[in-house]
């Protein structure tokens, strides 16, 4: 299930210009989700729906962390990873705690030992967030109206590149958690198809240690 790891990419944009929202997307709400149509993830034909979401707070010594939620309903099964972040946009090397849940099988939590290992890796981060320098290099190509299946959208398109280098195109508003309206690049395509407020976590079970 790594491609979906690697769907879990989203380009942290919302705001009046690539510079000022990558400034506004760090305000996170609890209950804020946003789902996607998918399609084209592995580098092959595929579609399904991705949801995004915050679905909880919880303080760890004097900081505050926030849980984050994906949760991918794709043609190979289903995926759940609810991560502890201090904030967004955020990396692997960032998150603090992660459940994993795939299918029907029960949820499991990561160990410290391998939290750890992200959090010192030398290599690029499996969570390919762009960091708000990145994000705020992100070309500026103005605003645009989409077609999409919540109505008609405004949105600021801007352009940067994956690690690889390959163009992927974003277009964002701040009407929207987390900005995106549509991403196209990187073998990945999103379309929003609905947002809004009070979500909760799709993980009920308490999870198992991983072994």
């Amino acid at each position: 299930m790594r491609f979906i790891l690697l769907l879990l990419v989203t380009v942290p944009l919302t705001g009046q210009s690539p510079d000022s929202v990558c400034t506004a997307i760090r305000q996170l709400s609890v209950g804020a989700w946003a789902e996607y149509e998918l399609h084209g993830v592995g580098g092959r034909e595929a579609h399904g729906r991705m949801r995004n979401a915050v679905v909880g707070t919880e303080l760890r010594g004097d900081t505050t962390f926030w849980w984050h939620e994906s949760f991918v309903r794709a043609d190979e099964g289903t995926l759940i990873i609810k991560s502890l972040i201090p904030g967004y946009p955020f990396d692997a090397r960032q998150v603090r705690d992660l459940i994993m849940k795939m299918n029907d099988e029960p949820p499991t939590r990561m160990p410290e030992y391998m939290l750890a290992m992200m959090r010192t890796g030398d290599g690029p981060p499996d969570h390919a967030y762009l960091s708000v320098s990145e994000c705020a290099s992100a070309e500026n190509l103005g605003w645009e109206e989409l077609d999409t299946p919540v109505g008609t959208v405004r949105a600021l398109h801007s352009r940067t590149a994956t690690p690889d280098g390959e163009a992927v195109d974003v277009w964002m508003t701040p009407a929207v958690p987390f900005g995106i309206v549509r991403l196209s690049g990187g073998g990945v395509e999103l379309v929003l198809l609905g947002h809004g407020t009070g979500a909760t976590s799709a993980i009920t079970e308490p999870p198992q240690e991983m072994r």
